[in-house]
């Protein structure tokens, strides 16, 4: 069977003629499969023609070599047809033996079909190196992390690309010259001394109220202050129908202005996202941006509500996923005071009346909201505000809208599970402004009837964009434009009727780790200058970090033994041993909240995998539990640990970082771990005791 499934195996070379010659010369190349060795939790059958592959386990893998491959003006191709009707996220090639990690290479997702369908790669672009060699490179080709999984596999080549597909290469070219083009722009709008600034922007019950100061340089020239919609970059050129709308502004003998701008509740000058910049006529006629943009400091008052404020916290305990199973009773038991809950809100909202949604109206705009899943919002905030819970809700888009409404991007690739909402066109724009807006109306008030939400996660690890906040690739700075943009609108919508709400920002563990291919992720650090950056240039504003400091291997809980996370600004990663860099880096003047406040820190993310038939694992666990408050209460920054998560998941690649194990029929939340009780002990008289015969393993 071994030989049989040998030969339909095979890696075709097919070496063109020429470059647009028509002969194609085919050289099937076996694939050496000797032994079991070279797959992993894969059941492998052969029939007729095709091999059948059967995922057993939650790292499966193959081996296959990749014959020389001669340099070519046209590209290689990976390429394969599947017949696969589950997707497989994140395929990946380890190049070379024995794998390591600086061989990995992150593989388009292999997409489910209910026919034969192409899977392919371009191999001259993706790994540039095999087209360097005169050698044949083993390869690892690991296919998800996903059990059950069933494959059907046939012609598997490795040839030259078509005509068809060098069109597409150039064509994606062109769009990659344009993404960077709009990224020097974006710089240079960042860096550039400008000559006037807008430095207040309030609201009133009817109008805007404006003020700034101008440069001498100006003096002379006509200025007029223009409004940029949520669609529109601010380092964009405005577009004429703009400047035609525009307000111009007289600057007295010191060089400051004020000015008033009409605008009722309703009026698209208040939806969240926009924001005011200056303009100047240059003597060539041509309106040119005078100013960085600015978005609105302080609200209107009829609309901000009397609420108090969100409780003093300081490392409270809290849990992610805090669903229907548990009741008030066990969440009061757990003693816990802050928690998460996921806001998925792909058609949550719309604009036309349509059956299932009831009519709303919020700021003066009329919509109407899926009743259907607002209550089960409704019931998860109340529930956890009567178990004194202060709520965090995480704003997400996942991929599986069954209608790709219009707030997924529009580059939005299906490797990711969330997208970034789409700001690229006015429609789209504004739907996602009046679906915030109505959460955050809806979600500020006093418990009843709804409940209250404080902490608003503006999407998921956007620093690991590619997987959980998609928008296709992007540069650094154009994916923070857009993330900047999103951040603003929900921050804008929430402190309009909360005056306590705070946004944050949800962050790995990866600080200084560049990602395996650019343009699909940035480190941490580098995510937060960039925000530091926006937030000076368009108006500081209180936003917080919802850091995830996971170990440095999340497959291994003793966080104390992390080498990379040591105590530095410049460490790889930041884990709960070296959190306190975090908490430092933030203290920095610069980097406070407008007031001089250090910005405030949330945990929202992280768990320590105890596989409940490893007796030694949950031990670990429940050490890495105390370890964790400990090095956090010495950083006043955090204000809450959000322990990921209650109870085992069985579809999270294998890892088990619940409190209680997997859920059953009969016990939908698992059976306890011992670090159950020890999470509920962590704030009372017998967390000392606890430490006490835990701490040894982290002491020296």
């Amino acid at each position: 069977m071994k030989r049989f499934i040998a030969r339909l195996l095979t890696v075709t070379v097919c070496l063109a003629t020429n470059l647009f010659g028509q002969s194609i010369e085919k050289s099937p190349l076996k694939i050496d499969w000797p032994s079991e060795a070279q797959i992993n939790q894969l059941n492998v059958e052969a029939n007729k023609g095709t091999v059948s592959l059967q995922t057993t386990g939650n790292d499966p893998y193959v081996w296959l070599t990749i014959p020389p491959l001669p340099q070519n003006e046209r590209h290689w191709i990976f390429s394969l047809e599947s017949f696969c009707t589950t997707n497989i996220p994140n395929p990946c090639w380890y190049v070379g033996k024995p794998p390591r990690e600086s061989g990995r290479v992150d593989l388009p997702t292999w997409n489910r079909s209910e026919g034969w369908s192409d899977y392919k790669f371009d191999i001259t672009k993706t790994i540039p190196r095999l087209t360097q060699t005169q050698a044949a490179t083993p390869i690892r080709f690991d296919l998800g992390s996903q059990s059950d999984v069933r494959i059907e596999v046939r012609n598997l080549v490795v040839r030259l690309e078509n005509a068809l597909e060098v069109e597409q290469r150039l064509r994606a070219k062109e769009i990659r010259d344009e993404k960077l083009r709009l990224q020097t722009q974006i710089q240079e709008y960042q860096t550039r001394s400008w000559q006037a600034s807008i430095d207040n922007i309030a609201e009133s019950n009817d109008e805007l109220l404006i003020s700034g100061s101008v440069a001498s340089a100006l003096a002379d020239r006509e200025l007029a202050i223009i409004h940029r919609r949520p669609e529109e970059l601010s380092s964009s050129q405005p577009e004429s129908t703009l400047l035609k709308s525009s307000s111009n502004v007289s600057v007295d003998n010191r060089g400051r202005f004020s000015t008033s701008i009409h605008a009722d509740p309703g009026s698209p000058l208040r939806l969240p996202g926009v924001r005011w910049q200056l303009v100047s006529k240059a003597q060539n006629g041509i309106w040119e941006l005078a100013s960085a943009a600015r978005y609105v400091d302080r609200f209107g008052w009829s609309e901000v509500r009397d609420l108090p404020k969100t409780p003093e916290l300081r490392a409270a305990k809290g849990l992610t996923c805090l669903d229907h199973r548990f009741s008030i009773e066990q969440l009061s038991e757990l003693g816990l005071r802050h928690g998460s809950i996921n806001l998925t809100i792909n058609n949550l909202v719309r604009e036309k009346a349509t059956n299932g949604f009831e009519r709303s109206s919020v700021g003066g705009y009329e919509l109407f909201f899926n009743s259907r899943r607002v209550r089960v919002i409704d019931s998860q905030v109340k529930r956890l505000r009567r178990a004194g819970i202060t709520v965090a809700a995480i704003v997400l888009i996942p991929k599986d809208d069954p209608q790709r409404n219009s707030l997924i991007h529009p580059e939005f690739d299906r490797a990711g599970v969330y997208s970034m909402p789409n700001l690229t066109t006015r429609d789209s724009a504004r739907l996602y402004a009046l679906t915030m807006m109505f959460l955050a109306e809806r979600y500020s008030r006093l418990d009843e009837p709804f409940g209250r939400i404080d902490h608003w996660i503006v999407h998921n690890e956007v620093d690991m964009g590619w997987h959980w906040t998609n928008m296709g690739e992007q540069p650094l700075h154009v994916f923070m434009d857009h993330y900047f943009r999103s951040l603003k609108m929900v921050d804008t919508a929430v402190r309009r009727y909360n005056p306590h709400a705070k946004v944050f920002v949800p962050l790995t563990h990866l600080w200084t780790v560049v990602a395996a291919k650019s343009w699909r992720g940035y480190p941490v650090r580098t995510v937060l200058d960039e925000m530091f950056t926006l937030s000076l240039l368009e108006g500081n504003f209180p936003w917080g970090v919802a850091f995830h400091p996971y170990p440095q291997s999340l497959w291994e809980a003793d966080t104390w033994n992390d080498n990379q996370a040591v105590d530095s600004v410049d460490a790889k990663k930041i884990t709960l041993k070296n959190i306190k860099v975090l908490d430092r880096y933030l203290r920095e003047d610069h980097r406070r909240e407008p007031g001089g406040d250090v910005r405030k820190v949330i945990c929202s993310e992280q768990g320590f995998h105890s596989p409940a038939e490893k007796p030694e694992s949950l031990e670990i666990q429940n050490a890495a539990l105390l370890y964790a408050f400990k090095q956090m209460r010495d950083c006043p920054s955090i204000i809450a640990f959000d322990y990921h998560r209650p109870v085992d998941h069985p579809n999270e690649g294998g890892l088990r970082l619940g409190l209680r194990g997997l859920p059953s029929p009969g016990n939908p939340i698992g059976e306890a771990k011992p670090a159950w009780s020890i999470f509920k002990d962590i704030g009372t008289e017998r967390e000392a005791v606890r430490l006490e015969a835990y701490q040894h393993l982290w002491s020296n």
